[in-house]
C-alpha cells in the first residue's frame, strides 16, 4: 500500500532528489537556485522547509552519496572536488580532487565508495576514515556509465552503461554478518509473506522522523517526572473524612461499649 504522506511547491530548483538517508529516513535534496548554487538540504515527510540546509559547493553538485550508518554524506560538485562530510555536526571532514569530472556516486554496505567518471569507475576504501587519494579500484567499462549499484550482502557491483550492463567484483565490498530481522536473503516462503505484514508493524509515523534517529527511542522526562510527583502526592496525602453514618447495630453498639 502506498500512501501519499506529504506534497511540498519548492521554492528552489531541484536538481535531483540524490538520496535517502536509512538510517534516519530523511530526503537529502539536492537543490539549486538563480542564487545560490550547491545546496543540499535535508528534508522529512511532515516539514515545509527543510530541516538542514548545507552549502557545499561555490559551484553545482553533481551528485550525493550517504553511507550506510547515515553519519556521513559524500559530494561531489563540477569542480571535480569530491568532499567527506559528518551528519552529526555538519562539518567538512577531509576532500580529494578527483581526475574526472564525475556523475554518480555510491556507497556500499562497507563504506567504499564508488564514483563514475564518464567510462571509468574509480572505488575509494575507508574514504570516510582516511583522507587518501588513492583508489581502491579502477575499471574502464568503454561504455558511459549511467548508474551504480552496490548489491547488498555480496561484493558485487552493478553497473549500468549506454549499450548495456555489467557486474564488476569489489572485495570487502558486502556486509558478510546478515541481521536476518533487518533484512533477510534466505527466508523461507512463509516468513516472505509475513515480511508485508511485520514492516507495516515495524514503521513509525511520519512525525517521528527528525534529524536525531535516536529520539523515538528516548525516554520523555517531563512526564515521567510529572508521574512520579503524583504518586508521591497520592501517597502522602491525607484520607477524606467519611461522610457515611454507621448504622447502630447490635454488633456496634456492642463494640461501644467494649471501648468505653
Amino acid at each position: 500500500l502506498t500512501l501519499c504522506v506529504k506534497i511540498l511547491r519548492m521554492r528552489s530548483f531541484i536538481v535531483a532528489m540524490e538520496m535517502v538517508n536509512i538510517a534516519q529516513l530523511m530526503l537529502i535534496v539536492n537543490c539549486a537556485t538563480q542564487y545560490i548554487l550547491g545546496t543540499v538540504s535535508l528534508w522529512s515527510p511532515t516539514v515545509k522547509k527543510p530541516l538542514v540546509s548545507m552549502l557545499c559547493y561555490g559551484n553545482p553538485v553533481r551528485s550525493v552519496a550517504v553511507e550506510q550508518t547515515g553519519n556521513f554524506m559524500a559530494t561531489v560538485g563540477a569542480d571535480r572536488i569530491v568532499k567527506v562530510w559528518d551528519l552529526r555536526n555538519y562539518g567538512e571532514l577531509h576532500r580529494l580532487k578527483v581526475p574526472y569530472s564525475t556523475s554518480h556516486m555510491v556507497f556500499s554496505q562497507r563504506g567504499l565508495l564508488a564514483c563514475s567518471m564518464g567510462t571509468f569507475i574509480r572505488v575509494y576504501k575507508d574514504i570516510c576514515k582516511l583522507s587518501s587519494a588513492e583508489p581502491y579500484m579502477i575499471h574502464n567499462c568503454k561504455e558511459v556509465v549511467t548508474d551504480l549499484r552496490f548489491c547488498p550482502f555480496e561484493d558485487v557491483l552493478g553497473v549500468g552503461h549506454r549499450t548495456g550492463y555489467c557486474n564488476l567484483l569489489i572485495p570487502g565490498s558486502g556486509e558478510a554478518n546478515i541481521d536476518a530481522f533487518e533484512s533477510n536473503p534466505f527466508q523461507s516462503l512463509q516468513q516472505r509473506r509475513e515480511m508485508e505484514v511485520h514492516s507495516l508493524l515495524d514503521k513509525i509515523q511520519p512525525e517521528l522522523i527528525t534529524l536525531d534517529p535516536q529520539a523515538v527511542t528516548n525516554l520523555d522526562r517531563d512526564y515521567e517526572a510529572e508521574k512520579l510527583q503524583n504518586k508521591v502526592k497520592f501517597l502522602f496525602s491525607k484520607m477524606p473524612k467519611s461522610n457515611q453514618v454507621e448504622k447502630k447495630t447490635a454488633k456496634n453498639k456492642q463494640a461501644i461499649r467494649n471501648q468505653q
